[in-house]
């Protein structure tokens, strides 16, 4: 796990891959260790994925349809572009908004809601 954090810190950019499934898969685990390296996010996923609404609603990087060659292929080109451009600062690829959601006060928060529901 230690190796594994430490290498997604190192990176310019973490990948994170959602499946276009029925029933949408849980948030892994590994996209809260992802916001915790505060290292920018390109996802692939379903526009009715859970990764979809987390960029779109908290920034933190570019979201691409998991359907769409076309969509990946211009995500790919703005993260390229953004990088040789040293865009990475810019509010888009901020993980401020994502580390704030996935705090763990509000996590315990969520949690606790979710007991009493």
């Amino acid at each position: 796990h230690d190796v594994a954090l430490e290498f997604m810190k190192s990176a310019s950019i973490n990948l994170v891959l959602e499946a276009n499934m029925e029933n949408g898969v849980f948030l892994p685990s590994k996209v809260a260790d992802i916001v915790s390296c505060k290292t920018p996010i390109l996802t692939i996923s379903p526009q009715n994925g859970v990764m979809h609404d987390l960029i779109v609603q908290y920034g933190g990087g570019v979201w691409a349809d998991c359907d769409s060659v076309d969509s990946i292929a211009d995500a790919l080109r703005t993260i390229i572009r953004d990088w040789n451009d040293n865009r990475f600062e810019d509010s888009k690829y901020s993980t401020k908004l994502l580390e704030d959601t996935f705090s763990p006060s509000k996590v315990y928060e969520d949690y606790v809601k979710a007991i009493h529901l």
